[in-house]
């Protein structure tokens, strides 16, 4: 029996219905999470609707793999209760949690390994005897597998923090804005429904006054900072305005703010000019900001600092670039006389 997660709406003057309008919306974010978390766990499940039931309003979703996998459908249950948590958790470090997650990672990993060697074998037996024979030849350590048998599985990475997950947060964040101006739900519960069981033997209720603590009030990512950029120069801006310059940055062309306040009145005042093939060496700040989907999109380029203007294989420092060196040499040399505790030990 396919393993199945419970969507609990607890519904004012104990009501059985709801905005369709309102509950599709929620749900659709609350599926693209779920989902998500289960590719990032390592399944490739189908998520399939039931039939509700009442009690406020229940809404049912059975989780069956795409294949005919035992061993994968056995994990479920598992995968099912380490996503509710997930759900349900703050966005900070969670030890326990990401323990859990990193072990369901490594069994479905193995479940594969043991899948796809199951399949290679198959393949052999079913080969032509040639085949079988130049197979058998091959040093192990080295062996081809045979034509449509799947690649070797990835190793999974040290640490699993779907809590921490901006998708994750975004898609949760969505779905309780969502239900936020309906004040008809006084609060949604989540529960794993064991196999044969009519109901989930426990629930992770979510009172309608904790809404908001999901809910992400910006949509700005903290600027990615490069502290040594290089921008071949395309069109440099010589004169006064908030026009945006452009440049080709990691082979794409960019167009990006010029923050340097002194080097753009140095070339306002034709102090520095640019020919073909010029770029400068610069600390770019690379503002994002999340889709609705989660996902982080790049909004603008701002060059802060540049460093020097780079001519061909001459390279020549500006008084900023000058500047920020001796601050980050001094600065670093301040740290290390701190890290190795202050001016003296005492000693003579």
């Amino acid at each position: 029996m396919a393993q199945r997660l419970e969507v609990h709406y607890h519904l004012k003057d104990d009501a059985h219905s709801m905005n369709a309008f309102v509950r599709n919306k929620s749900e659709a974010e609350a599926l693209a999470a779920f989902q998500y978390m289960a590719e990032q766990l390592g399944f490739d499940v189908l998520i399939e609707s039931t039939a509700y039931t009442e009690g406020g309003l229940r809404e049912v979703w059975k989780f069956v793999p795409k294949k005919d996998r035992v061993a994968l459908a056995g994990l479920i249950v598992s995968l099912l209760g380490v996503m509710v948590n997930i759900w349900n958790a703050p966005p900070k470090p969670d030890k326990e949690l990401e323990r859990a997650q990193k072990e369901l990672l490594l069994l479905t990993i193995q479940e594969k390994k043991l899948t796809n060697e199951k399949l290679e074998q198959e393949i052999r037996i079913k080969a032509p005897p040639a085949a079988q024979a130049v197979a058998a030849e091959q040093p192990a350590a080295k062996a081809v597998p045979a034509p449509g048998a799947p690649r070797a599985t990835p190793e999974p990475p040290e640490k699993v923090s779907l809590q921490m997950d901006l998708r994750v947060r975004t898609r949760r964040s969505n779905f309780y804005k969502a239900l936020l101006p309906y004040d008809r739900v006084i609060g949604v519960g989540f529960g794993v429904i064991p196999d044969g069981a009519a109901e989930p033997d426990s629930e992770a209720f979510v009172p309608r006054a904790s809404f908001r603590d999901f809910i992400l009030h910006t949509d700005k990512l903290p600027s990615e900072i490069v502290p040594n950029a290089v921008i071949e120069i395309v069109a440099p801006v010589i004169r006064a305005g908030d026009i945006q310059w452009k440049g080709v940055w990691r082979d794409e062309m960019i167009g990006f703010a010029m923050g340097d306040k002194v080097y753009k009145e140095m070339v306002l005042r034709r102090e520095v000019s640019f020919q073909h093939g010029n770029a400068i060496e610069c600390v770019l700040e690379i503002e994002k900001k999340l889709d609705v989907t989660g996902e982080a999109k790049v909004t603008g380029y701002t060059v802060s600092t540049v460093l020097a203007k780079i001519e061909g294989k001459v390279s020549t420092e500006t008084p900023q670039g000058r500047a920020k060196r001796f601050h980050d040499k001094h600065s670093d040399a301040q740290f290390d006389l701190l890290a190795g505790g202050g001016m003296g030990n005492g000693n003579t």
